[in-house]
């Protein structure tokens, strides 16, 4: 049975000083794990660290569902 697991990192961008969210969506198929990266659209920054943590979760939700859909995790 596999299953998924995500993790949200932040950077700040050096040009604007704003929050950008990205992260890695994990799938655990009980032998090995492959790592997934999710970045967010081109342009989307935020200005406090707590609505892009908001944000990053929510992308790795969308693409946990989307892994989901396809059959690759349950």
């Amino acid at each position: 049975m596999a299953y998924a697991t995500g993790r949200v990192k932040l950077r700040k961008s050096r040009r604007t000083g704003k929050w950008i969210p990205f992260g890695w969506v994990t799938v655990h198929d009980g032998e090995e794990a492959v790592n997934e990266p999710v970045y967010a659209p081109k342009g989307i920054q935020f200005d406090t660290k707590e609505r892009a943590e908001v944000y990053g979760e929510r992308m790795i939700q969308e693409k946990i569902k989307d892994l989901k859909r396809d059959g690759v995790v349950e």
